[in-house]
């Protein structure tokens, strides 16, 4: 184990919760194939996963149900297949799944292509870019994102606890926080995309990024977001995480700029609402979708389980793989180096 301590303050934070907005469709961005092509940084002992477009979490497919994942699969086919039309299951599923679905799983595809109509059980949309163009971005796209998960240190192997560990420790490293967006919320569209090419985002873009990452490499993940109860605090947007039989809250967006802090990696409901003042009872989790529907909807994603609540104004030393152990620091009353044995969520 080679340990290399990286310290960071212990802050609960406030300034980087924003409000969240659904949206149609998402606006073009021209894609620059030096900074989708060099945004990864080499890992030493790259992984073993391939892009997959037809990755949906269980949890979202679970709350969505069975017809509008296969609505959905109907689209990721389009667009494989360079079509501008598929089936869809009706009217109101076609909103949603321009609206929540396809910006959460398909980032690319909700950047370049635009819904046109629904008409007898079809979908019709363009792309907002050349085939050419878009078949070209689509390629550097790809490549992008497998070269994020074979290189963000997931090694081969790893349980689902150490896959979200190691995204989560890239994203901390490799991107930041987007104030100029905090400060215009009104014109700013969600965009995982846009979040992994160009760097920086706000909360909601963090944790669409993250979620749709974990899918990649086959953990089960969905986004969470809702108000706090501190009028002064602002809406916030983070993930929720199936391991093994228990949820989690993972807030990926804290962890930008604090070297992976453990903090905010697998918590509780109760810290999440010390964390910001978050109840879960006003928390929407996966999306709008289930509480539109049922007026009465509780959410069964409670995480309960407060074994991981012990990273608190911690540091992030170093992950053994092999023993399954997690070494931190903390720093309250002089600074102590700790260990953390994760076997159990294996």
């Amino acid at each position: 184990m080679s340990l290399i301590l990286l310290m960071t303050g212990c802050t609960v934070v406030e300034d980087q919760k924003d409000s969240i907005g659904t949206t149609a469709s998402s606006s073009v961005h021209e894609a620059d194939e030096a900074r989708v092509t060099g945004a990864v940084k080499a890992s030493d002992s790259p992984c073993c996963f391939e892009y997959d477009p037809y990755v949906v979490s269980d949890m979202y497919r679970d709350t969505m149900g069975e017809d509008m994942y296969m609505s959905y699969m109907n689209f990721v086919d389009a667009v494989e297949n360079g079509e501008t039309q598929f089936e869809c299951c009706g009217y109101d599923e076609y909103g949603w799944l321009f609206g929540q679905y396809i910006p959460q799983w398909a980032p690319f595809a909700a950047e370049y292509t635009i819904a046109d109509y629904y008409e007898d059980g079809i979908v019709h949309f363009h792309y907002t870019l050349p085939e050419d163009e878009i078949r070209e971005y689509y390629g550097y796209w790809k490549n992008m994102v497998t070269d994020i998960i074979n290189n963000c240190g997931i090694q081969e192997g790893d349980s689902d606890f150490e896959k979200a560990f190691m995204l989560y420790y890239y994203i901390s490293y490799n991107y930041e926080y987007d104030y100029d967006a905090l400060d215009n919320l009104d014109s700013h569209t969600v965009s995982a995309y846009r979040f992994l090419t160009e760097g920086r985002g706000i909360c909601s873009d963090v944790s669409e990024a993250y979620t749709f990452l974990l899918g990649q490499v086959g953990v089960d993940s969905a986004p969470a977001h809702g108000p706090s109860d501190d009028p002064d605090t602002q809406a916030h947007e983070w993930t929720v995480i199936h391991i093994n039989d228990g949820y989690y809250n993972i807030d990926a967006t804290w962890a930008m700029g604090k070297e992976a802090s453990p903090d905010l990696f697998m918590f509780s409901d109760s810290k999440r609402y010390r964390y910001g003042l978050y109840a879960f009872e006003n928390t929407h989790r996966v999306n709008n979708y289930p509480y539109e529907m049922d007026e009465s909807y509780v959410s069964p994603y409670v995480c309960d389980d407060e074994t991981m609540d012990i990273f608190t104004c911690s540091s992030f030393v170093d992950l053994d793989h092999e023993n399954n152990i997690i070494y931190y620091m903390t720093c309250e009353d002089g600074c102590v180096l700790r260990s953390f044995d994760f076997s159990s969520y294996t």
